[in-house]
């Protein structure tokens, strides 16, 4: 399960890049800032990480591009795998 974690966090946290306007969303009161909600999201899950006996941090390196269509090879072959059935 740690593997499992340490492989996948980078991901999470890639749910949390900011964008050009992201900032101005959330100075108009719009949405929460990404590191607002980023912070949010690890307070919720650390004591479930905690109980597991597993650990993720320091925090890894986010994994962004996402939101702007640059996805990694992963993405890609998954994407491609999923569309054959």
């Amino acid at each position: 399960m740690q593997t499992a974690l340490t492989v996948a966090m980078p991901h999470a946290l890639g749910m949390f890049e900011p964008t050009p306007h992201s900032q101005a969303l959330a100075d108009a009161g719009v949405c929460p800032a990404e590191d607002e909600l980023q912070g949010q999201w690890l307070a919720a899950i650390e004591t479930d990480i905690a109980e597991a006996g597993l650990e993720h941090k320091p925090l890894p390196e986010p994994r962004y591009g996402g939101r702007s269509g640059k996805c990694g090879d992963e993405l890609v072959k998954l994407l491609d795998d999923m569309q054959k059935v």
